[in-house]
């Protein structure tokens, strides 16, 4: 390639890759304003054409005043001494900052799945479908705290106290890193700045102090997400090349051994660095820098056998069996649903063509159960998928994958307006329809932050709310409900869940137009992450909250970088 095309190549990559966004975000906001998008050539090229500029302009200025450098000095001044004391003075300011939220939910936030592990602990029948050991460290605060004052109630305090402390110490560490790496880069006031803008924005994002209590398998995940991606940047960037294991390479294990224990699909995240760093193995014919890919491959190979080892320990422990796999099926299951009802003479839509043939009506019937076809709802797969029978898909998989083939082939458009309904809040930054995926008329706390308990499920277990701040929770309870968040301009799209994307995006592209290549791999991981949500069945704030949170680590290595 010559030294002229060399030139425009990051202008082209970076506008194809907004092109794709703005592509995805047009028809999704087309899609949510209309309910259907019947694709014809016409209206497909229209698309595209406007995609292609958008995505070409924003490209040219991204890459032109973002990620290409600018003859900057990589090496701007000495290294400086970071404040010494900006990881614990984090910590207690994150921490007292969430306190009150704390006392207004106390014992804690439990919605999303966290009744049906309380109702596992105490019936003493486990399934996998919800990691294990978080089930197992749930039941063990539980018993202390009944140990302690004959409360189970206590018991359930004291583990999202213990959450909301682990939280404040994993962004506290991340803090101090980045703080650190920008004052051994000469960067003295930046690391200042830094550490109060981040201390700062993690004290008063709402979304931190909600979650920090919520009683769900999700945040001891971002934990030990936030705690692997720093880790891993640190050892990227200090480049020691010796095969003994120091510090970081500790807590980088036990992070990634704590992200595939407390997330299932925390192992399929993590094969994506792996896959890479072999790669890099390989290729790289640096003895010393093989060395560095050698250790880091060892680490997380020896994460993931040992995440196996200590699941299945945990499995045989508590005699679990396996959880029924149809939330890895949600996105077929709603293109399924999605066809029958406007092509299968279902009788749901008036514009159900009836087009559909009848072995493939067989198929669909046999595996979306009882008609549940008829409960399909764009933004969210659980109500058809509540009425799967995965059977079909498992012990009849040549006529399923067959039928499901064919109809992609037959009816494209209308697979891709099932994958834009379920899944457009994670790349789609005007998007606000994940703010309603959960709404109901009859239950409150079902917004985006979720605060429902299923207190019937509860309180027989001795579990009930029991506010130590009931005029701060009957406050919280009506900003959490109403999705108060989106009247917040300008503001409100730094809380979207699809802007992350777009800023992933941007990181990606500055690390490969930049000596900042190596910081790739962990960018790899956050990847593989998002990849597993695609097999999820909606969008919400727990499910990219860790995006969230561990995206600033990650910029200050990719953005700011003095030794390649």
């Amino acid at each position: 390639m010559n030294k002229h095309n060399s030139k425009r190549l990051p202008y082209l990559i970076s506008a194809l890759c907004f092109s794709l966004l703005f592509f995805l975000t047009i028809s999704a906001e087309k899609l949510s304003k209309n309910g259907n998008i019947l694709w014809t050539g016409s209206l497909l090229v229209r698309l595209l054409l406007i995609s292609l500029l958008a995505g070409s302009l924003l490209g040219v200025l991204a890459t032109r005043f973002l990620i290409l450098e600018k003859g900057e000095d990589n090496n701007p001044g000495e290294s400086v001494r970071p404040f010494p004391l900006v990881g614990p003075v984090s910590f207690l300011l994150m921490a007292l900052s969430w306190l009150p939220i704390y006392l207004a939910y106390y014992p804690g936030i439990c919605a999303y799945d966290s009744y049906i592990q309380v109702i596992q602990i105490f019936s003493g029948e486990y399934t996998d479908h919800h990691p294990i050991l978080h089930t197992l460290l749930i039941k063990a605060c539980l018993n202390l705290g009944h140990a302690l004052t004959g409360s189970y109630n206590t018991g359930m305090g004291l583990y999202s106290l213990l959450q909301l402390l682990a939280l404040a110490a994993a962004c506290a560490y991340g803090i101090a890193a980045a703080s650190r790496h920008l004052a051994k880069t000469g960067r003295g006031k930046a690391s200042r700045n830094l550490s109060v803008v981040l201390t700062l924005l993690f004290m008063v994002c709402p979304f931190q102090a909600y979650m920090a209590v919520s009683v769900t398998k999700d945040i001891p995940f971002t934990i030990c997400m936030i705690l692997m991606l720093t880790a891993f940047s640190e050892i990227l960037f200090q480049m020691r090349t010796e095969w003994k294991p120091g510090g970081k390479d500790l807590v980088f294990f036990l992070s990634a051994l704590g992200c595939i224990i407390m997330r299932n699909n925390g192992k399929y995240a993590l094969l994506v660095p792996v896959f890479f760093l072999i790669c890099a193995l390989i290729r790289d014919r640096k003895k010393e820098v093989r060395a560095l890919w050698g250790r880091l491959l060892t680490l997380s190979l020896c994460a993931l056998v040992a995440g196996t080892l200590l699941l299945s320990a945990a499995f045989r422990q508590v005699s679990a069996v396996s959880g029924d796999k149809r939330e890895m099926l949600s996105l077929p299951i709603q293109q399924l649903a999605r066809v029958m009802i406007y092509h299968g003479g279902a009788g749901v839509l008036p514009e159900d063509d009836n087009t559909l043939d009848q072995e493939s009506r067989d198929l669909i019937n046999d595996f979306l159960t009882d008609g549940s076809y008829r409960y399909y709802k764009a933004s969210i797969s659980d109500p058809v998928k509540r009425h799967t029978n995965t059977s079909v898909a498992r012990y009849q998989a040549v006529r399923f994958v067959k039928t499901y083939l064919r109809l992609l082939v037959r009816y494209p458009g209308d697979y891709f307006n099932a994958f834009l309904g379920l899944y457009a809040g994670f790349f789609d930054p005007l998007d606000e329809t994940h703010a309603a995926v959960n709404l109901s008329d009859t239950e409150t706390g079902l917004g985006y932050v979720q605060t429902r308990w299923q207190e019937l499920d509860l309180n027989p277990y001795g579990i009930y709310k029991a506010s130590l701040w009931p005029a701060l929770h009957e406050k919280a309870e009506k900003w959490a409900a109403a999705n108060e968040y989106l009247q917040l301009p300008i503001l409100k799209y730094l809380l979207m869940p699809g802007i992350w994307l777009w800023g992933y995006m941007l990181l990606f592209l500055k690390g490969l137009y930049s000596d900042r290549k190596k910081y790739l791999l962990p960018l790899a991981f956050v990847a593989g992450y998002y990849l597993t949500m695609l097999l999820g069945p909606t969008v919400q704030l727990r499910y990219i909250f860790p995006c969230m949170v561990a995206f600033p680590f990650l910029a200050v290595y990719i953005f700011r970088n003095s030794n390649s």
